[in-house]
């Protein structure tokens, strides 16, 4: 009992003096602090922006045009496809076509019938192949046809030269692509990325211990204008003891603190009382703790989705409903929006969202 009196005695203590610390800003210094911590998570929003770009035209670099081959029906003996052409990428004008589309089959094509659209394209068939010609395909529009031959049709090739089209992809309804052409690399990446995040954040986290005795250190220091150096002196040896993997020299450190007395002259109480708070404001950012330590939180529901997200390369094919609704290139853009949202969330309010996502009740972690 008397153990939990004087924790509790501790920690009043401790809101009491924060309390004040806050009654004895000035403007400037908010705006000073705000400023500080205001740069450091645009710089991290920039980062994140600039990935998620590399990321995404990596998914959207190939232009594409899908080519499918549905289930067949047989008709007095005649098997009937459907073979459907969607443009994926940037409108087609006939002026971007060198080299129209040619599809060459496994058999005989005996007839073709087109399907009603505003597209209307035009089709020459040579025995076992069909070129088509259109006016314009915009993005995202497709068309279709039927083909009647002895046998059920399979795509051995198809020949083109478009503008700025690199790669026509066909799929057959029966032969579905081979496994591992279904997984995007760019999912193994992501999962390999939120596991070492994830592991780092452990790390963190293990080390509390350290920085707790940093932020003692600066808390129960008598600090006062004769004893400066001795402080810094100080902070420099604790501050080594803490065995944190990717942070600060503690040369570099060494400066941020002796920096502050340079921006804040020790003159009252008060000034005593902001360098403490300073000093304890700027440890925690510079080894972006609680940036690092939110993925503790982020890491696992990014790692989800992107396991999700390789699933749903891998069977994409195998699901009709998905492949009919949506293209490869849409889902995986959804999915990197996704993470992208979650990532700026941790990055501009780590405090609120470890807060609320682990530790709002019974946290031991102050963030």
């Amino acid at each position: 009992m008397q153990y939990n009196d004087n924790r509790v005695i501790r920690v009043l203590a401790i809101i009491k003096n924060n309390l004040r610390m806050e009654e004895n800003f000035t403007p400037e210094r908010r705006i000073k602090e705000l400023f500080i911590s205001g740069v450091k998570k645009l710089f991290l929003v920039v980062v994140a922006l600039i990935t998620y770009w590399q990321l995404y035209e990596y998914i959207t670099e190939k232009p594409i045009i899908d080519i499918t081959i549905e289930e067949s029906t047989i008709i007095n003996s005649n098997y009937k496809t459907t073979i459907i052409v969607e443009n994926g990428s940037q409108s087609i004008t006939s002026d971007d076509v060198i080299d129209e589309i040619n599809i060459i089959l496994s058999d005989t094509i005996k007839q073709i019938k087109a399907v009603e659209s505003k597209i209307q394209p035009q089709y020459q068939i040579n025995e076992k192949s069909i070129k088509l010609n259109f006016s314009l395909l915009n993005k995202n529009e497709q068309f279709k046809f039927y083909v009647f031959s002895n046998s059920r049709p399979e795509i051995k090739s198809v020949n083109y030269r478009i503008k700025d089209i690199r790669e026509i992809n066909f799929y057959d309804f029966k032969n579905k692509p081979k496994p591992l052409k279904r997984i995007l690399n760019i999912w193994i990446i992501s999962i390999i990325i939120f596991l070492i995040l994830f592991i780092d954040a452990l790390l963190v986290i293990s080390k509390d211990k350290g920085l707790n005795e940093i932020k003692s250190f600066i808390l129960n220091f008598q600090l006062g204008k004769n004893n400066k150096k001795e402080f810094i002196k100080g902070y420099k040896k604790i501050y080594g003891k803490y065995k944190l993997r990717l942070k600060p020299s503690k040369k570099f450190m060494k400066g941020i603190i002796n920096n502050l007395f340079i921006s804040f002259p020790l003159k009252t109480e008060r000034d005593v009382e902001f360098i403490k708070f300073m000093a304890n404001l700027k440890t925690e950012p510079y080894i972006f703790y609680r940036t690092r330590t939110a993925f503790i939180v982020i890491s696992p529901i990014a790692f989800l989705i992107s396991i999700l997200a390789l699933l749903g390369n891998y069977y994409y094919y195998e699901i009709d409903f998905i492949r009919k609704s949506i293209s490869i290139n849409s889902l995986n853009k959804i999915v990197l929006n996704l993470i992208l949202v979650l990532v700026l969330i941790i990055i501009i309010f780590p405090r609120s969202t470890m807060n609320i996502l682990l530790l709002k009740k019974n946290a031991k972690h102050k963030f």
